[in-house]
């Protein structure tokens, strides 16, 4: 009996043309229905590990930037310190000397010169919630373009805008007038927001907001002096505030009324005589 149950049995065949075919189709569907939704924080990883991912970044910017300070006499980096005006009687620049060329300080020139001093890899300046489709990584950094002698400090080839194509994904404190002078350093005299996960230019947690997962909803961590991170959530359609600070003061906007208080984190896309020209989202 057993015997005949065994030679009984057909012999196992292979999969079929057709059962492939069947099968790529049913990933195809899959992965539609399922990508609209791991797009919403661009990996499948939930909101908390992204969140401490993001975290992790910012932290490891901020003790970057307090390596260049406690190299260059407590400042954190100022791309118009580091390329300084050339002197006007011989036309030429030494490296240390010469007066700040305010025009320099861009965040595309501040994160460059991080990664041309070797302080700073590219990759670490994309955040894990980054989608954006024109931030990207720049993965072709010219590791030479660090040459005092040729009066070269950065790759010129890193940018950092929003609108036509952007090598980094966070924000920081515009470098310009007293904020400049009295808190980009490796000590602050009060919480600020240094550096941070950019936002929307209103303030306001929304959907549209590239700043923001397509549920709405906000999440982000700030650098709120050396070595101090303070993370926030905003739901849908409320303020974003940093907490433990003013509740009143959009991170993501200026407000005169606050004075030099105000906290504020941008993209700086230049700087002019008059302050920068800055970007959000």
């Amino acid at each position: 009996m057993m015997q005949t149950e065994i030679t009984s049995r057909q012999p196992r065949r292979g999969i079929s043309r057709l059962e492939i075919i069947v099968l790529h189709l049913c990933l195809v569907m899959l992965l539609a229905t399922t990508l609209p939704v791991l797009s919403a924080f661009g990996t499948a990883e939930g909101p908390s590990r992204l969140l401490t991912r993001n975290a992790t970044h910012l932290k490891t910017i901020d003790q970057a930037m307090l390596l260049f300070a406690a190299d260059h006499h407590g400042l954190r980096p100022m791309p118009g310190l580091i390329d300084r005006k050339e002197d006007p009687y011989t036309g030429r620049q030494q490296v240390g000397l010469g007066l700040e060329d305010v025009s320099k300080n861009t965040t595309a020139n501040l994160y460059a010169a991080l990664i041309a001093m070797k302080y700073l890899r590219p990759s670490t300046l994309i955040s894990p919630f980054e989608r954006n489709p024109k931030v990207t990584e720049c993965t072709s950094y010219d590791d030479d373009a660090y040459d005092p002698a040729a009066d070269v400090y950065w790759d010129p080839m890193f940018v950092a805008d929003l609108e036509t194509g952007s090598n980094v994904s966070y924000a920081h404190m515009p470098l310009f007038g007293l904020r400049k002078k009295t808190m980009w350093r490796d000590t602050s005299p009060q919480p600020v927001a240094l550096l941070g996960s950019r936002g929307p230019a209103d303030g306001i947690a929304t959907g549209d907001s590239f700043s923001c997962p397509q549920n709405g909803r906000w999440l982000g961590t700030a650098v709120m002096g050396p070595g101090k991170l303070n993370s926030s959530v905003a739901q849908p359609g409320t303020s974003i505030t940093w907490r433990g600070l003013n509740p009143r003061d959009n991170p993501f906007n200026f407000d005169p009324s606050l004075q030099v208080f105000d906290q504020i984190i941008t993209f700086t896309t230049a700087m002019t005589d008059d302050g920068p020209v800055i970007q959000h989202d």
